[in-house]
């Protein structure tokens, strides 16, 4: 489906609303058949499921940064653009190695790794030229703006809905509860994925499809991101992360951001 279909996104809507009436009542049972936590696939998409949103963050500050003024009477507003790239790799570094291992990393390895990865990104796309970065500051700005956006409104809602993990309910699932009834605060955090609205960041490949001339690439940039947004859902849900109604709840607030920034930045908005 691309984002310039007219029928696209109101197809989006009549199928997530389909599904999470359908989730109501088959979520557990959903759940049940799927589970299976030692899958390769469950296991990879625990570890990597979530990085396209890092990666958005560090491309978004490498291009901002090399496409500052380099003359400016404001270096220190104009070097707010590497940011980005320091809170992408302080995210991506050390939540990889938690998955991995099931231990957090030192602290001096996650600065000395965030900071030295950091600094030689942006070396390296300091030595650009500042005018092929500025035409790509309206995909940077709206990859960053969709990487916060799903940070902060899935954890929002986590806190507020409070629903308990499929692997945290074994073997009754006597604390089931459907999605519609959230729970308050109460420590739990299955609804909405994290990972999946992490993995629909990865829907910025779409604005690099729209300016691609070669059909191979346009194909590939199109399809890559529905794979990936599909793969890290079903990989949850095996996992026992999290329930079909989470992941579906994150793909339309994620997709319907997108679609949002998308329009503000065609419109100049973004980045003009």
């Amino acid at each position: 489906m691309r984002p310039s279909n007219g029928i696209g996104k109101p197809l989006l809507y009549l199928l997530g609303i389909c599904g999470l009436i359908v989730f109501a009542f088959y979520d557990l049972s959903i759940s049940r058949f799927l589970y299976q936590p030692q899958a390769l696939l469950a296991r990879a998409v625990h570890v990597a499921g979530e990085w396209p949103n890092s990666i958005a963050m560090i491309f978004s500050g490498c291009v901002l940064f090399g496409g500052r003024d380099r003359w400016s009477l404001h270096p220190a507003r104009e070097l707010l653009g590497a940011l980005p790239v320091f809170v992408g790799m302080g995210i991506l570094f050390p939540h990889t190695w938690y998955h991995l291992l099931g231990i957090w990393p030192p602290l001096w390895l996650s600065c000395a790794v965030v900071l030295l990865g950091g600094a030689f990104l942006l070396l390296l796309f300091a030595s650009g030229d500042p005018n092929v970065y500025r035409r790509l500051r309206g995909i940077a700005m709206t990859a960053l703006l969709l990487s916060v956006f799903a940070i902060l409104s899935v954890n929002l809602l986590k806190l507020i809905w409070g629903r308990v993990r499929f692997y945290d309910m074994l073997p009754d699932c006597t604390a089931f509860t459907p999605w519609y009834l959230p729970q308050g605060f109460t420590g739990n955090a299955s609804f909405p994925s994290g990972h999946t609205a992490n993995a629909c960041t990865s829907l910025i490949l779409w604005l690099f499809a729209e300016r691609s001339t070669h059909p191979v690439a346009r194909r590939v940039l199109y399809l890559f991101p529905v794979f990936w947004i599909t793969l890290v859902a079903f990989g949850r849900i095996m996992y026992g992360a999290h329930f079909a109604s989470d992941v579906l709840v994150s793909i339309l607030l994620c997709t319907s951001a997108f679609g949002f920034l998308r329009r503000e930045m065609m419109a100049g908005h973004i980045g003009g």
